[in-house]
């Protein structure tokens, strides 16, 4: 009798279709790294530190002065606060090329003025070089995370 071990690697049995597999799987890092965006990059957009990390369009002298007697602050993207609460409201979409975050009710930042410079969907979805090290991570960790949990290699016994 001979008695030996088989290891497989490569295609793995038991899991059929191993291109979707590894497309699923590259689709949910891209959700994974857009979620985190929306979850913790998505706020700093609205603090005072942002008009400096990403680059706004200064605003007219006029508005920051109307913008601070009536509503007593000084946050970029922010007047009312209704663009930052409807951009809480998201819908995910993904593919194994890459992932968006819809944010279906924070149609304010659509509204401009057709003299003004300021586009304010532009610089809600503007992202910094270290918030893309981040995302970039998030995703990485989300692949290998997902990666590990596949049975890479299968051990058989054969008699």
């Amino acid at each position: 009798m001979i008695e030996g071990k088989l290891t497989t690697v490569g295609l793995i049995p038991g899991v059929p279709r191993w291109r979707s597999t590894v497309n699923k799987l590259f689709k949910r890092a891209y959700l994974a790294a857009v979620q985190f965006w929306w979850r913790a990059l998505r706020p700093k957009h609205f603090r005072l530190s942002a008009k400096s990390e990403y680059h706004y369009t200064p605003r007219k002298k006029r508005y920051l002065i109307r913008k601070a007697r009536q509503k007593h602050h000084g946050r970029p993207l922010v007047f009312s606060g209704e663009l930052e609460r409807m951009s809480k409201i998201a819908r995910f979409t993904g593919t194994r090329h890459g992932a968006r975050a819809v944010l279906p009710k924070a149609n304010k930042a659509n509204l401009r003025h057709p003299n003004s410079e300021v586009n304010m969907r532009e610089e809600l979805t503007r992202i910094s070089r270290g918030d893309k090290i981040q995302m970039a991570k998030t995703a990485a960790r989300h692949l290998h995370r997902q990666w590990k949990a596949l049975k890479t290699k299968h051990t058989k016994r054969t008699k």
